[in-house]
C-alpha cells in the first residue's frame, strides 16, 4: 500500500495542495524509516515534524475557511482533532512498543484512507464553497 500524492487528490488551491504534499511527504518518510527499521528517536523526531507541520497546516486552513464563513467548518475542526489523535496514539504506541510491520501496515492504511477521505470531500466541498464566493 502506497503513501505517496496523486494528482486526483489536488484542490486547485496551490497553498492547500502543497501543504498536503509536504504532509503525504512526512507521513510516507516515517512508514519508510519505519520499514527500515529505524531507532525510535529518529521515529520520534519524525514524529514531532509531522505533528508540528500538520498542526500549522491545520490552522492554516480553518483560518481561511474561517475567514470565508465557511459552514462546514466545525466538521473540518472535528476531522483535524481526530486525526490529531490518530498521530499521537501512533506515537505513544511505536514508544512504547517499537514497530512492527503489522502495525505499520494498520496506521499507513488508516492514515492513508483518512487522508483520501478529508481531502477528496471534505475539502473539495470547502474549495467548492472558496471557488464561489
Amino acid at each position: 500500500m502506497n503513501f505517496e500524492w496523486k494528482t486526483e487528490l489536488e484542490t486547485g488551491i496551490t497553498g492547500l495542495d502543497r501543504q498536503h504534499k509536504q504532509i503525504f511527504n512526512c507521513i510516507s518518510k516515517f512508514f519508510q524509516k519505519c520499514d527500515e527499521g529505524a531507532e525510535a528517536e529518529e521515529l520520534e523526531q519524525l514524529f514531532c515534524s509531522l505533528d508540528t507541520y500538520t498542526r500549522e497546516h491545520f490552522s492554516y486552513e480553518e483560518n481561511m475557511q474561517r475567514y470565508c464563513k465557511y459552514p462546514g467548518l466545525d466538521e473540518q475542526q472535528k476531522q483535524h482533532a481526530l486525526f490529531l489523535g490518530d498521530l499521537n496514539e501512533l506515537k505513544s504506541f511505536v514508544g512504547g512498543n517499537g514497530t512492527s510491520r503489522e502495525v505499520t501496515l494498520r496506521m499507513k492504511g488508516n492514515l492513508i484512507r483518512w487522508f483520501n477521505r478529508h481531502i477528496n470531500l471534505l475539502d473539495k466541498e470547502f474549495v467548492n464553497f472558496f471557488n464561489r464566493q
